[in-house]
């Protein structure tokens, strides 16, 4: 089925994306580049402008020092030259940057735009937020982002004993070598033992939640994790979902905790070597922490799930192609949405490249329908790509996701479900 451009049709309220890839320590060059692309949109009449995360300084940083000489602080020399740009043509712009906090000396993955400003997409006005940084909770009480470097407060948390990495190929695939791989497989082996110093020996992190009726932030949490991936539950203001990132196959994954810092919860606990559970995200009820499965990796697929008031648990069986880098599901839960994946993603498929529609069925299975051919979108984010993450329209009518079919080509897309049926 052919996809919709959700840009399609004019609208009143003209937003742009500017689609930068930054260099690692090229910071000078980053900022003139996203300068003049910002410029370019504002003067087509964009009204609010985004950047990429991080456009100024690229990612990933393997220690505080390299990223060191590229932090600043916000108001800064960088947000100063495009609140400029956003004075002269009546316009917003974000900006993601490395900010540092000049009291506490607090790096921050941020995005800047001076204030964090709220879009209503019904009459496209906007507001600020004021003192908010990283994401909101639902009654727009607190904030929250997460302190990458953090101080044990108290002497109460010891560093845990220092865990060997074992190269990833002999993880991955016993009794192989690099040759005995196919190039995506050899690519997938090199970005895992990438990522496995963030899951086997983490720095101590918190999070730091900002109230924001006072701007008084607290500091709470604290935890040997690289924590990512957070998501307020869209129901109890006072609820955090988040992740331990790094490899799948040697944490467990998926937390909550209190915005207080209590109830710290680990939301599925690994059974066998080499289980992995993967990206999460909240029901819309906010009753239920869904994710990934693997049991184990690259193996056996499902989408599981646990409820937070009684520990119940739910999955659904998928075959290999069915899975997807991320997975969504709609306000009901009866349907589920996948993007897919291709051949150096972890299910291995050789005719995964699809978004999937996956319909809950009697008797606890799910039915798969392909709506989208995925197979010229760029998946891999370390050449270029991005990943599609999909989404269900609370009407259950659309699937959105974000789709590039050529180079330096991304927008979002919609695909209607049901059109295919008529």
């Amino acid at each position: 089925m052919n996809p919709t451009r959700v840009n399609s049709a004019p609208l009143p309220y003209r937003v742009a994306a500017i689609q930068f890839e930054p260099t690692l320590f090229g910071k000078s060059a980053n900022l003139e580049t996203l300068l003049r692309l910002a410029e370019e949109a504002a003067a087509g009449g964009a009204r609010l402008i985004v950047t990429p995360e991080m456009a100024t300084t690229a990612y990933c940083w393997a220690t505080r020092d390299e990223i060191a000489s590229d932090v600043e602080s916000v108001p800064g020399p960088t947000t100063q030259r495009f609140a400029e740009i956003a004075a002269e043509h009546d316009c917003w712009i974000v900006v993601g940057l490395a900010e540092v906090d000049p009291e506490t000396d607090i790096y921050y993955n941020s995005a800047s735009g001076g204030t964090v400003t709220a879009l209503n997409i019904d009459t496209k006005q906007t507001r600020e937020v004021p003192h908010a940084r990283g994401i909101v909770n639902a009654d727009e009480s607190l904030s929250v982002v997460k302190n990458g470097n953090a101080a044990d407060p108290d002497g109460t948390h010891p560093r845990p004993a220092t865990r060997v990495a074992v190269p990833q190929l002999q993880r991955m695939f016993p009794g192989k070598s690099l040759d005995d791989l196919t190039r995506d497989q050899q690519y997938s082996v090199a970005k895992e033992d990438g990522l496995a110093a963030r899951a086997l020996n983490p720095t101590l992190q918190s999070f730091v939640f900002t109230n924001l009726q006072s701007g008084a932030s607290r500091e709470t949490g604290f935890q040997y994790g690289d924590l990512n991936h957070l998501q307020f539950n869209p129901v109890d203001p006072n609820v955090l979902l988040y992740c331990h990132e790094g490899t799948w196959h040697e944490l467990d994954r998926t937390w909550t905790i209190r915005t207080d810092g209590s109830q710290m919860r680990l939301m599925h606990k690994r059974t066998m070597d080499m289980e992995i559970n993967g990206h999460e995200w909240w029901s819309w009820n906010g009753k239920t922490v869904w994710f990934d499965l693997q049991t184990p990796r690259s193996q056996d697929f499902w989408i599981a799930g646990v409820n937070m008031e009684t520990g119940a648990r739910t999955r659904y069986h998928l075959q290999r192609s069915w899975w997807g880098v991320h997975f969504n599901s709609s306000r009901d839960d009866t349907l589920f949405a996948s993007d897919g994946g291709d051949a150096t993603q972890v299910a291995y498929a050789t005719d995964g490249m699809w978004i999937n529609l996956l319909r809950v069925q009697p008797g606890g299975t799910v039915s798969r329908e392909r709506l989208v051919n995925m197979s010229r979108h760029n998946y891999v984010t370390g050449r270029g790509g991005v990943e599609p993450n999909v989404h269900i329209t609370p009407d259950k009518k659309w699937v959105i996701f974000t789709g590039q079919f050529a180079e330096g080509q991304r927008h979002m897309y919609a695909v209607e479900i049901e059109k295919k049926r008529r």
